[in-house]
């Protein structure tokens, strides 16, 4: 979802949710109810147009992880999604500074010194897929900054993928692993190796 919305020039933020919630739960309920399950920093309410009586909240969270758990594990009448990313307002005087977590970057992303070190993984796949077809199925946890793909003539491709952060390269081997991909082929992800038989 989130990586579809670039191509759609409507990019989504992938640390905000916007989720329903009735009138009588103010923002420190909302807070507490997804901190159970999530780090959440803050909660901005506003009143749901669309229908009146009850509110939107816009929760915005300590890291992407923290918002893909609450986000699949948010009940159906929060009807939980991803937040727009807000336009920024550029002043042609006062320089702006790069965005830290900037993680829509085509192919390969330089690393900032103030981030945590890369992390990469090994994926075991078929040898029909190229380096772009990993890349965008790779691309869907924000982070990814490296993709590579080596075929040796076999059936099997063996590929390296590098995150910029642990919590990314977790969530990408948790989700994906086992992913068929193509249909009724799973690719299988594990921690980075140097030998892979």
């Amino acid at each position: 979802e989130i990586a579809s919305s670039t191509v759609e020039s409507k990019p989504l933020d992938c640390l905000r949710l916007k989720v329903k919630c009735p009138a009588e739960l103010d923002s420190e309920g909302v807070k507490a109810e997804f901190s159970k399950i999530s780090a959440v920093n803050s909660v901005q309410l506003v009143p749901d147009k669309k229908a009146p009586g009850n509110n939107v909240a816009y929760l915005t969270f300590e890291s992407f992880l923290d918002a893909a758990l609450a986000y699949e594990t948010a009940k159906p009448d929060h009807k939980a999604k991803f937040a727009k990313i807000k336009p920024r307002k550029v002043s042609l005087e006062t320089p702006q500074p790069q965005d830290a977590k900037s993680f829509f970057r085509p192919f390969t992303r330089r690393r900032s010194s103030t981030m945590i070190p890369a992390t990469k993984l090994t994926v075991l796949c078929s040898s029909t897929l190229t380096q772009n077809q990993i890349w965008r199925l790779f691309d869907i946890i924000p982070g990814l900054m490296n993709c590579s793909v080596s075929h040796d003539g076999g059936s099997v491709g063996i590929a390296t993928v590098t995150y910029n952060n642990a919590q990314s390269a977790k969530y990408a081997r948790e989700k994906l692993h086992k992913f068929e991909y193509p249909m009724g082929e799973k690719i299988i992800v594990k921690d980075a190796i140097d030998d892979v038989k």
